[in-house]
C-alpha cells in the first residue's frame, strides 16, 4: 500500500474514533424532535381562567384593527367576527367554556374531539383539558388553549372549519410575537399611574387657586407624558396599522387620536405664556394657536388637524365629534382640563374592564 494511502486510512479511522467520542457512549450521532413534557388538565383550565379574557380580546382587538383597514373587509372572514349585529365580544361575555376533565368533547358526528360548540350546558362551548393536557407543554399550553377557545367561539357566529382554523392559525402566530407577561404588568402601571393623573387633574380644576401658573405647566407636562405611555402600552406588537395586540377596542383607539388634539392644544397653550421659556419659544407656541383657530373660539378636532397638522384623521370619525376650544384664559384653560379628565375617565374605566374581565367557565370533574 502507498504511503499517502496507508497515511490516508490511519486519519479516517481516527477522525471516525474522535467523533464517536464526541456523541457519547452509545450515540449514533443523530437526533429528533421531541414532544413537550405534558402539562396537568389544570393548566388548560388556568389558561381560560387567568389568561382567557385579556388574551383573546386583546388580540381581536388588533385583529379588529387590521380587518378594518383591509383593502375588501367584505371577503375577509373576520367580517363574521366584526360585522354582524351581534360580534364576537358579545360571544365572548355571554358564553361559558365547558371544562372536562374525564371525558373528550363531541362533535356533531359523535367524534372524539379537544373542543366542540356542543356542550351538556346550553349556550357553551366545551373544551376536554382530558384530551388536551397529553398533547400541550408548559411552552404552550396558553396559546393553544385560547386559540381552540377562539376557534370553537367563532362558530358560534357562522364561521366554517376551514374560517375558524384560519382564525385559529391566526392567533396562535401572533402569540409567538407576544410577551403576554410583560404586557399584562405594564397595563397595570399604566392603569394605576392614570389614576393618580385623574386625581391630580381634578384637584387643579376644584381647587385653582392653590396652584401656580407653574404647577399647570407641569400638570399639563404630565398628561402628555402619561398620553404617550397610554398609547405605548396599549398598542403591543407592532406599528399602528400592523398590531397584534391592542388592550383598546379599534372605536377607543380613535378617541385617543382625536383627544391627542386636546393634549397639543393645552400644551401650546401653558407653553405659549410660560416665562421659563424663550420669547422665541413663546411666540411660536403662539403662532401654533392661532393658524389652528384662525380667529375662531372653538373648532372640530378636523379642522384643527386641518389647520395645524396636529396627527392623521383618515378615517376616523371622532375628529367630528370633538371639539377644541381656544385657551385665553383660566377659565378656557380648566374647561380644557374637564375635557381631558372626562376622556381619561372613559379610558381607566375601559381599562378597569379589561384588567378584571374573565371567561365563563364550569369545571365538570
Amino acid at each position: 500500500m502507498p504511503k499517502f494511502q496507508w497515511f490516508s486510512t490511519v486519519m479516517c479511522l481516527v477522525l471516525l474514533c474522535l467523533n464517536l467520542q464526541a456523541a457519547g457512549p452509545g450515540s449514533g450521532g443523530g437526533g429528533d424532535t421531541i414532544n413537550p413534557i405534558a402539562v396537568e388538565p389544570d393548566a388548560v383550565m388556568m389558561a381560560v381562567e387567568e389568561y382567557g379574557f385579556p388574551g383573546i380580546v386583546g388580540w381581536l382587538h388588533g385583529a379588529e384593527n387590521k380587518y378594518r383597514r383591509s383593502q375588501d373587509p367584505k371577503n375577509d372572514p373576520y367580517v363574521k367576527l366584526f360585522a354582524g349585529p351581534k360580534t364576537i365580544y358579545d360571544i365572548l361575555k355571554t358564553t361559558p367554556v365547558e371544562l372536562r376533565f374525564k371525558e373528550p368533547c363531541y362533535d356533531v358526528s359523535g367524534q372524539a374531539k379537544d373542543g366542540s360548540i356542543y356542550a351538556y350546558k346550553s349556550g357553551a362551548i366545551c373544551l376536554s383539558p382530558f384530551l388536551m393536557a397529553p398533547k400541550l407543554g408548559e411552552t404552550n399550553v396558553k396559546e393553544q388553549t385560547l386559540a381552540l377557545v377562539l376557534h370553537e367561539m367563532s362558530h358560534l357566529l357562522g364561521t366554517t372549519e376551514d374560517e375558524a382554523i384560519r382564525i385559529q392559525n391566526d392567533i396562535l402566530l401572533d402569540f409567538t410575537h407576544i410577551d403576554f407577561d410583560d404586557f399584562w404588568q405594564k397595563t397595570t402601571r399604566a392603569h394605576n399611574a392614570m389614576m393618580s393623573l385623574l386625581h391630580s387633574i381634578d384637584d387643579h380644576i376644584q381647587n385653582p387657586s392653590k396652584f401656580s401658573s407653574a404647577d399647570f405647566t407641569t400638570l399639563v407636562e404630565s398628561i402628555a407624558s402619561k398620553n404617550e405611555d397610554i398609547e405605548t402600552t396599549m398598542r403591543f406588537g407592532g406599528s399602528f396599522s400592523t398590531e397584534r395586540f391592542m388592550m383598546m377596542s379599534p372605536q377607543m383607539e380613535d378617541k385617543m387620536e382625536a383627544n391627542l388634539c386636546v393634549v397639543t392644544n393645552l400644551n401650546n397653550a401653558v407653553y405659549a405664556t410660560d416665562p421659563h421659556q424663550t420669547a422665541d419659544m413663546r411666540h411660536s407656541y403662539q403662532e401654533q394657536l392661532d393658524s389652528a383657530f384662525r380667529g375662531q373660539n372653538e373648532i372640530t378636532a378636523t379642522s384643527y388637524y386641518n389647520n395645524a397638522v396636529c396627527i392623521d384623521a383618515e378615517k376616523n370619525p371622532e375628529f367630528d365629534n370633538l371639539r377644541i376650544r381656544r385657551i385665553d384664559n383660566q377659565s378656557d384653560l380648566l374647561a380644557s382640563l374637564q375635557q381631558e379628565e372626562d376622556f381619561l375617565s372613559i379610558l381607566w374605566t375601559n381599562m378597569e374592564d379589561y384588567i378584571v374581565g374573565q371567561l365563563q367557565f364550569i369545571e365538570l370533574r
